[in-house]
């Protein structure tokens, strides 16, 4: 049985840009959606917006998805932006917390102020 595909949509809603992921956020969905993320969030600094993620149609995560969405936040920190999980499901900060991402636990150099994606 396939799999769905990953897919992003990008949604401006005021001061923000909205990244809705669906789909699989696993090691094959992770290659598919890098370059997009990287695009918008590197606009969204440009243009001194904020970027929020949509995570509420994600239908899995394993690390390499993680790790991806850990990257995108640094690199928007590192740009002087700001990028938070706007929506997720519970299963999702659920498995967060579960390989130790954390807000609680984190000592992420790139979490500066309450500014840490992991938060719940």
């Amino acid at each position: 049985m396939d799999s769905p595909e990953t897919s992003i949509r990008l949604e401006t809603s005021g001061p923000r840009e909205i990244i809705q992921v669906a789909g699989p956020l696993d090691l094959s969905g992770s290659a598919l959606v890098q370059q997009a993320l990287f695009d918008t969030i590197v606009a969204a600094s440009t243009e001194k917006r904020a970027a929020a993620l949509d995570l509420s149609q994600v239908t899995r995560v394993d690390l390499a998805g993680l790790q991806l969405l850990c990257s995108t936040h640094r690199t928007a920190v590192n740009r002087g932006g700001h990028l938070e999980i706007g929506q997720a499901p519970d299963w999702f900060h659920e498995a967060c917390q579960s390989v130790g991402f954390d807000q609680r636990r984190s000592t992420c150099p790139h979490r500066r102020g309450q500014n840490c994606l992991w938060r719940a």
